[in-house]
Order: C-alpha cells, then structure tokens, then sequence
C-alpha cells in the first residue's frame, strides 16, 4: 500500500530545488515594511501608539529607515479626509517627518471653502425643487446627503482632493520629509 502525502509534504517535495531570486526577496521585503508601516500608522491614527514608539520603531531599522519614512508620509497623507479632524496627522507629519505642511492645510482650506459655499447653493436648489413640490415652510431643511447633485458634487470632490494628494505626493517637486536627527540615530 503506498503511503498518503499530506498536501504540505507534496508542495515540499516539489518546491525544494526552488529558490528566490534577488529581486523576488526585495519584493517580499517591500511588501513587509509596508504592512509594518500600515499597521504602526493604524495604531497611531487609533491612539495604541505615540510618536515617540514609531521613533523607536523605525530606530530599530536604520537600514529601512528612509523608506519606512516616505512609506509612513504615503500612509498618513492618503488618511487625511477634509471632514476630519487631521490634527494628528498633520502633528505627525510635521513633528516626526518635519514636513512642512502648510500646502496640506490650505488644500484641506480650500476644499472646506468651496464645500461651504456649494453646500449653501445646493440647500437653495433643493429648497426650490421642494417648494414646486408643495413642501415648504420654515421648519423644512433638506437633507443634502439624500439630494443627487450634491451627492455627485461631493463624490467627484473627494475623489480630486484624493488626486490631488497623490499628484503632488508623486510630482518630482513635491516637499520630501526631512527627517530628524532623533528619527536616525539607533541606540
């Protein structure tokens, strides 16, 4: 009677004459600190870490440092929501990565500005449309959320500010952090 393999044992036995490639190994590797990153950057955005942790962190890796860096500005930059409270993430990038973030601010301004302007425009559009409907009054206020043109003003809105972070992230002048010297040295 022949012997049962498990499934491990087959992928072994077929798998062992493989190895990685160079580049196949700087891929994983990629991948990894990225993960690493996501999850320290989710951590700090829930309040499990501080910054002085993340400093540690990426102490414990000089050799990875300046990528864990651009790979943490990524993370915390596409997290910013103009509806939000950016506080943190705009503390971290300018106190861990000393980043100028003045640019961020006034995009995360204007986009406010712009939405408090057109939110007043479409409230009188729907008011409108509901006073040909026979529904009106003082105490009527439409629901913007529920009203299609401001839904699609919205939607595209956030999907450019999105853009917009990424364009300048990617641009080849875009601000680069600059890091600190606490941020490299290893004890």
């Amino acid at each position: 009677m022949s012997e049962i393999k498990s499934t491990l044992d087959l992928i072994m036995e077929k798998t062992k004459n493989l190895s990685l490639t160079q580049e196949e190994r700087q891929d994983i590797h990629l991948k990894e600190l990225k993960a690493k990153v996501k999850g320290w950057t989710q951590r700090y955005l829930d309040h499990h870490i501080d910054v002085e942790t993340l400093q540690e962190q990426l102490a414990s890796m000089p050799e990875d440092q300046t990528l864990a860096l651009d790979f943490f500005r990524k993370a915390m930059v596409a997290h910013l929501d103009p509806d939000g409270n950016n506080k943190r993430i705009l503390s971290f990038l300018q106190d861990a990565l000393g980043e100028d973030i003045g640019p961020l601010s006034r995009q995360i301004d204007s986009f406010k500005a712009e939405q408090k302007r057109l939110k007043a425009q479409y409230t009188k559009e729907a008011l409108h449309e509901l006073e040909g409907k026979e529904i009106c009054g003082t105490a009527v206020i439409p629901n913007l959320d529920q009203y299609p043109p401001w839904q699609g003003w919205r939607s595209t809105a956030l999907e450019s500010f999105k853009q917009g972070l990424d364009s300048k992230e990617d641009s080849p002048g875009a601000t680069r952090p600059v890091v600190k010297p606490t941020m490299v040295s290893s004890s």
